[in-house]
C-alpha cells in the first residue's frame, strides 16, 4: 500500500516535468539551435560548433541558415587550426552553391588562406573572382582591391603595374595604400644570388644576411679545413689530406646553400610580418560576422 501511493506520487511530480521537457525539446527550433551553434563558435568551441551545425543542416535541411552554417563549419576547421578541411569545405561551398550571395565571402576566405601560406598566385587568382562577381558587395569589394595591391606588392610587381593597379582601382590617393607601398619599398631584403656569390669567401654570404654567427663559425671550420689538409699534404698523411678535403669541400658547397637558403628564409620573414600587419583591416566584417 505504502509503496503504490509513493510511486503515485512520485509520478504526480514528475509528469509534469517530463511534459515540460518534452516541450522544451520542440520548442528548440532552427533559431534557437543557429543560435546555440554562434555562441559555440564565438566562445571558441570551434569542434563543438562544427557538430552543432552539421545537426542543424541535417534536421533542417530547408533552412535559410544552411549555406550560414556551411560556411561556420569552413570557419571552425580554419581557427581550429585544421586550415586542409577549411579550405576542402570552401571548395565544396563554391561547387555546390555556385549562385549564392556568399560566394564572394567564401572566395575572399579561400583568398586569404592561400595568402598565409604563401601561395600568392592562387590568392590572387581568386580576389580577381570576387571583382568580377556580380553579387559582391561594396565593402568587399574594396577591400579586395587593397589585396590586390598587397598580393602585387608580395609578388615582386614592377612599379609600373602597381601604379597602373592603383589607378585602376582609384586608390592612388589612399593613405592606407601609399603608406603600405612605401614602407614595402623600404624594407631591407636580400638577394639570394648576392649571398651566394659572397659566400664563396667562407662567412661572408652570412655576413650580408645578418647571421654574425654562423658566418664566424663558417669563416673558422673552412679555415680548419685548409690548415688541416695543407698539414697532411706537408706530412706525407696523404690519406688524411684526401679526407679533410673530401669533407671540407663538402662543409664549403653547405656553406654556399646556407647562405642562398638563409637570404629565402630572411625575406620570407619580412614578407611575412609586412602581410600580416597590413592584412589587419582587410578581413571580413559582413552580416554580423567576426572577422576571419
Amino acid at each position: 500500500m505504502f509503496n503504490s501511493f509513493a510511486a503515485r506520487c512520485l509520478l504526480f511530480v514528475l509528469t509534469p516535468t517530463f511534459c515540460l521537457s518534452a516541450l522544451a525539446i520542440f520548442a528548440y527550433d532552427e533559431n534557437h539551435q543557429r543560435a546555440f551553434v554562434k555562441s559555440l563558435y564565438y566562445e571558441k568551441y570551434y569542434f563543438r560548433a562544427i557538430t552543432e551545425a552539421l545537426r542543424l543542416v541535417f534536421d533542417y535541411p530547408e533552412s535559410s541558415y544552411v549555406e550560414e552554417m556551411k560556411i561556420l563549419i569552413g570557419d571552425s576547421y580554419l581557427n581550429g587550426g585544421d586550415e586542409e578541411k577549411a579550405l576542402s569545405h570552401y571548395l565544396t561551398f563554391v561547387r555546390e552553391y555556385p549562385d549564392s550571395k556568399n560566394v564572394p565571402e567564401v572566395f575572399f576566405r579561400i583568398g586569404k588562406l592561400y595568402a598565409r601560406n604563401r601561395d600568392y598566385d592562387s590568392a590572387k587568382e581568386y580576389f580577381t573572382k570576387i571583382l568580377s562577381h556580380q553579387k559582391v558587395s561594396a565593402s568587399l569589394m574594396n577591400k579586395s582591391h587593397k589585396w590586390m595591391i598587397l598580393l602585387s606588392l608580395l609578388l615582386e610587381k614592377s612599379d609600373e603595374d602597381l601604379k597602373k593597379l592603383m589607378e585602376q582601382y582609384q586608390l592612388s590617393s589612399d593613405q592606407h595604400i601609399m603608406s603600405m607601398v612605401e614602407e614595402y619599398h623600404t624594407k631591407n631584403f636580400k638577394s639570394p644570388t648576392t649571398a651566394g656569390v659572397l659566400a664563396i669567401i667562407p662567412g661572408a654570404g652570412h655576413l650580408y644576411i645578418g647571421r654574425k654567427r654562423d658566418a664566424l663559425s663558417a669563416f673558422i671550420i673552412n679555415g680548419l679545413f685548409v690548415w688541416g689538409a695543407i698539414e697532411s699534404f706537408d706530412n706525407n698523411h696523404n690519406g688524411l689530406g684526401v679526407l679533410l678535403v673530401a669533407f671540407g669541400s663538402g662543409w664549403y658547397a653547405g656553406n654556399i646553400y646556407s647562405a642562398i637558403n638563409g637570404s629565402h628564409k630572411h625575406n620570407r620573414k619580412i614578407r611575412d610580418s609586412f602581410r600580416n600587419r597590413f592584412s589587419v583591416g582587410l578581413n571580413l566584417n559582413e552580416r554580423g560576422r567576426r572577422n576571419h
